[in-house]
């Protein structure tokens, strides 16, 4: 205001001055004059200030969403990455304890019966192939993630030997469908080993999947022991366990997608609801 105030008044007094100048007759009083002019140039200024002020708010303004998208972008690149960590960190808990049970029960041929011990290795070595293809990307066709239990339940068959039957029940349109990779393995091998194992007779497991619209439902049923009375998932599950509900949350961003009850005829019923819908692939990087 005093900036309009100062430019109106010296607006005005510049035309005064240079009236005689354009051959304009003396005015009879300058006070007038003044008055007369002072308030519609003054509007005419506040009319310029405020373009210009309004001009300069947008820019701003347009900055500002400039920025703000920059950052939402910047935070869902690190949320995403942050992602991509949490699943990478899971997936390499998953490999080690698998490899070590893997090698428990080779060990175990090795005294025994040396000629099963070197199969066995042998097919241990093609598995570990396998699962490096098979740990580079998160998520892998639902064909794919039953080609890799086959290879591993053919390493732990023959410490069961006759002991243990496994049956895979899945229709061909659900082969590509997309799964988290090292889905099955893990509970497979708890239903073997705190399950199947624990039984002098041996016993079944099954490993099912169906649709129900939009909703992929994988299911490993057994016939084992049991879950022990008061049995609670947040409480008394175990790493494998764990590790899929935790990468199910974060692929998937809900909870409650793994669920692990026990069996109506006997036994542990683990169920998984994948939902049907894009997901995209965190980006993975391989080392020369």
């Amino acid at each position: 205001m005093p900036l309009g105030i100062a430019w109106t008044l010296l607006g005005i007094a510049l035309r005064l001055a240079t009236r005689p100048l354009r051959g304009s007759p003396v005015l009879p009083s300058v006070v007038a004059f003044f008055l007369e002019r002072f308030y519609w140039d003054l509007l005419i200024y506040a009319v310029i200030a405020g373009v210009a002020i309004a001009r300069d708010y947008a820019m701003q303004l347009r900055e500002r969403d400039r920025q703000a998208h920059e950052m939402a972008l910047q935070t869902a690149d690190l949320e995403r990455r942050l992602v991509e960590a949490r699943l990478q960190s899971l997936r390499a808990q998953l490999q080690p304890h698998f490899l070590f049970n893997a090698l428990n029960t080779i060990s175990a041929f090795t005294e025994a019966n040396p000629q099963t011990a070197r199969r066995l290795m042998g097919q241990l070595g093609g598995l570990l192939r396998a699962s490096l293809t098979h740990a580079s990307r998160p998520l892998v066709t639902l064909g794919e993630e039953l080609t890799f239990l086959d290879d591993y339940l053919a390493i732990e068959s023959a410490r069961f030997e006759e002991r243990m039957t496994v049956a895979v029940h899945v229709d061909d349109d659900l082969l590509d469908l997309l799964v988290p990779s090292f889905l099955f393995q893990p509970i497979v091998e708890n239903a073997i080993r705190h399950g199947v194992a624990l039984r002098l007779s041996g016993g079944d497991v099954e490993v099912s999947a169906t649709r129900d619209g939009s909703t992929l439902n994988l299911r490993v049923r057994d016939n084992g022991v049991g879950l022990p009375p008061g049995w609670h998932f947040e409480r008394d599950a175990g790493v494998g366990l764990r590790n899929i509900a935790s990468r199910l949350e974060h692929v998937y961003g809900q909870a409650g997608l793994l669920r692990v009850q026990s069996a109506e005829a006997g036994g542990v019923d683990v169920q998984i609801d994948i939902p049907l819908r894009p997901v995209r692939q965190p980006q993975t990087t391989t080392d020369a």
